[in-house]
């Protein structure tokens, strides 16, 4: 009978994923150094994903119903990496480079006619050292930074040869909170440019850049009860910075011991601060610092305002095993010990769904039998796909969900159901995919998420 019973779960389990098939293509490609990336108009409401492999692009534009509406071939080299592009004017340009040369390679692929145009844009760091780059919002961005003069360099392309420049020197003080290393300062940030859930990895890091329309936020927690903010005002070239204090030291001591991060959620900071004896969340309006909501416990508390138990996940010989952890206790011990993390998304029903939670490095990370180096302070730029999706890798964290009304902020009692991340992990369980291969995007309002089935050699975009 059990037998049975687990048969027709499997069997339940695999209608389920084929009727949330929205689109199959034969590639035909081997390995598992596939690359999918995927970039969106501003509007999002058309999208391109480039399916990369060893010298060759296969690139599907799709319209508002992610639908095929045009279908490229590009060449590559094989010592070229694709970096991302954007979507604008019925084009959608990809940019890819080659290591050791001063420029970059522009395809400019015109979706109303099907014509391919390729351009080379003069592109020379000199002294300055590659950070990150962001493909969205009707502009592909690459940031660099630049230790002698403390400078932070964004290069935004908007058509075909024009880079407009946005350089920022930066203070002393918040320099070195931004940058690592002893010799030749490196900016060290994460930023948060996905769709869907933010994985644990990148909420960590304690400096996120944030894109929002026209504008960048950079969010830096580095100093016990205050967040540093700057904004990147890339239309107008202008940049402003402020600090937001949190004042928490009347409901949660300012001495010993601390750990604090802060995640960004339309214009809402949510603020978290653990020590060994309290733990204090935070709803911070972003620009007048104004602090919405605050929610505290103290290690002997019982806290009121989570929806889920405290749970510990991973380890080194967990195994994949999760256990719950009955104290608060507990909880602060390892947040204090380790790094805290917070996350907020919204839900379909339009409440704010909070994650909080301690989090451990671990040197090697396991993500559903394929091995990702974690990418550390200093670190060189990783080529990290456009459109990426993320899952958390195995890594030690114990936390809890709890569930906010989006327009007060008011804690709301109920069950929390599966997020997108967890339903694409159900979803893909046992699917062979290849690490770089796999992107979650948003058209029309509505979620889809993009892979590559490394078994069956195709594309597949699942609508959620």
């Amino acid at each position: 009978m059990r037998i049975n019973i687990i048969m027709l779960f499997c069997f339940c389990t695999m209608q389920t994923v084929a009727q949330q098939k929205h689109f199959e293509q034969i590639i035909g490609w081997r390995g598992n150094d596939i690359e999918l990336h995927t970039i969106s108009d501003k509007t999002k409401q058309q999208s391109c994903t480039f399916v990369v492999h060893r010298g060759s692009i296969e690139a599907f534009v799709f319209n508002n119903e992610v639908k095929v509406i045009q279908q490229f071939n590009i060449p590559l080299k094989a010592t070229e990496k694709v970096l991302g592009g954007f979507i604008r004017d019925s084009k959608a340009y990809l940019f890819t480079e080659q290591l050791g040369r001063d420029r970059l390679h522009n395809w400019v692929l015109d979706i109303t006619t099907g014509n391919i145009k390729d351009y080379f844009v003069k592109f020379d760091l000199k002294k300055e050292k590659a950070v990150d780059h962001l493909s969205g919002g009707g502009r592909f961005l690459y940031f660099t930074s630049k230790s002698k003069t403390s400078e932070f360099i964004i290069y935004d392309f908007t058509s075909e040869q024009q880079i407009d420049t946005l350089r920022y020197q930066f203070e002393e003080s918040a320099w070195n909170d931004l940058t690592t290393g002893a010799f030749s300062r490196i900016a060290s940030l994460e930023k948060i440019d996905l769709e869907g859930d933010c994985s644990i990895n990148k909420a960590v890091r304690g400096n996120k850049l944030y894109p929002r329309n026209d504008t960048l936020f950079l969010v830096m927690n580095n100093h016990r009860d205050s967040t540093l903010v700057f904004s990147f005002d890339l239309e107008h070239k202008n940049v402003n910075n402020w600090v937001i204090k949190h004042h928490t030291g009347s409901s949660v001591p300012l001495n010993g011991d601390y750990s604090d991060n802060s995640f960004l959620l339309r214009n809402k900071l949510y603020y978290l601060l653990a020590t060994s004896d309290s733990l204090c969340i935070q709803v911070v309006d972003l620009y007048t610092g104004v602090i919405n909501r605050s929610y505290v416990a103290s290690k002997e508390d019982e806290i009121s305002f989570k929806n889920t138990p405290i749970m510990q996940d991973g380890g080194t010989y967990s195994n994949g095993a999760s256990r719950e952890l009955g104290k608060t206790k507990q909880l602060l011990r390892k947040m204090v010990n380790g790094d805290v993390v917070i996350t907020a998304s919204l839900n379909d029903n339009n409440q704010v769904e909070v994650v909080v939670g301690s989090f451990a490095r671990m040197t090697s990370q396991l993500n559903g039998g394929r091995v990702r180096p974690e990418g550390g302070p200093g670190s060189p730029m990783v080529v990290a796909p456009a459109g990426g999706f993320y899952r958390n890798t195995r890594i030690k964290s114990a936390g809890f969900k709890t569930l906010l009304n989006a327009s007060t902020f008011e804690h709301i009692d109920g069950n929390i159901g599966n997020t997108i991340n967890e339903k694409i992990e159900y979803y893909t369980g046992g699917i062979k995919i290849p690490p770089q291969a796999e992107n979650l995007f948003m058209t029309n309002g509505r979620y889809y998420y993009a892979y590559y089935d490394k078994t069956l050699r195709k594309l597949v975009i699942l609508k959620l």
